[in-house]
């Protein structure tokens, strides 16, 4: 959940993907910003050609070890549901290096 004020009035302010939609995590050139990928939720054929991309701020310089803890809390719970990123009422985040969250949604294909 990218809605920081709690008002999911928006497209697009929230989502939820399943485990095995996940493709991976990528750094843009940046020291506080990681990448993580999706199959598309709206892609009828749940391919990866674009992407839905959920655009984490993170501390500085610290992509490896946000990208160990969020994957070690999607281990940990591999039947329930994992929370990576809710900015929403304060936020909760997978990872200590996590701050905040925006999400961009592929267009239906």
């Amino acid at each position: 959940m990218e809605q920081t004020d709690g008002a999911f009035d928006a497209a697009d302010d929230a989502v939820g993907f399943p485990l095995d939609s996940f493709i991976g995590f990528e750094t843009n050139g940046t020291t506080t910003q990681l990448i993580m990928n999706f199959k598309g939720v709206r892609d009828s054929n749940t391919n990866a050609a674009v992407p839905d991309v959920a655009l984490l701020t993170i501390t500085a310089n610290k992509q490896k070890e946000a990208m160990l803890e969020i994957t070690q809390a999607i281990n940990r719970d591999r039947d329930g549901f994992v929370i990576v990123a809710d900015g929403s009422n304060g936020g909760t985040f997978a990872s200590q290096y996590v701050t905040a969250v925006a999400l961009t949604l592929a267009a239906a294909g």
